[in-house]
């Protein structure tokens, strides 16, 4: 990621701090659907270089809200980090570790006519269906979809309240289009995420819990 080098001495700090902590004890990193495979190699290389006897553990866990809930309540104690998307914006009770602005960009299934573009305008989206987080997700995503709705009617947006598979499915099985970020390109064999003619942006980092020593 393109941060990833401004933000390498606060996470190495952090990284440090919670080895010490778990006196050599393995660190255990969250991922969810949302969690980008890039991003998090970009993470535990970082760290490797730097911390070569850092052991590390992959927990998964899910983004329906009940259940997300609960892994908010098991931060800093069987899970150190979630590596996830963010809202700087809402009031939390975690700390974060900002990595990445990620570009908000279109995934198109492999048979839509669109994924014979290289680049798509925001006119090339008119007619379309726009799966799209639902309102108060965050409040990046609110400024989007405040935008698509009063400026651009011709794109209808289709809520869902959290990502997985299903949604992936649906798009590379039919012609709605779906809000994403370049770092997911590897999630679904049946889709293409292309550039968009806009500026939008979301943040990806480091959540961890409040209470946990600072940096």
């Amino acid at each position: 990621a393109k941060n990833m080098i401004a933000q390498s001495h606060q996470t190495l700090n952090r990284l440090r701090i919670i080895q010490q902590q778990k006196e050599g004890d393995v660190i255990r990193i969250g991922i969810g659907f949302m969690t980008s495979r890039k991003l998090l190699w970009d993470v535990i290389h970082l760290a490797q270089q730097e911390l070569p006897k850092l052991q590390y553990q992959l927990v998964s866990f899910e983004m329906r809200p009940e259940l997300y809930r609960q892994t908010i309540a098991r931060l800093g104690k069987d899970i150190d980090f979630l590596l996830i998307m963010y809202d700087p914006m809402r009031v939390s009770s975690l700390n974060t570790l900002h990595l990445t602005y990620e570009p908000v960009q279109c995934a198109v299934s492999l048979h839509s006519p669109l994924a014979r573009k290289a680049r798509l305008s925001i006119q090339d989206l008119y007619g379309y269906n726009l799966l799209c987080f639902c309102q108060g997700f965050n409040s990046f995503i609110d400024q989007f979809r405040s935008d698509m709705q009063e400026k651009y009617p011709e794109i209808q947006l289709k809520d869902f309240s959290y990502i997985n598979e299903d949604i992936f499915n649906q798009c590379a099985n039919s012609n709605d289009v779906l809000f994403a970020v370049p770092l997911w390109q590897d999630y679904h064999p049946g889709i293409k995420i292309l550039p968009v003619d806009w500026t939008y942006t979301v943040p990806f980092g480091l959540r961890y819990a409040s209470d946990a020593s600072p940096l």
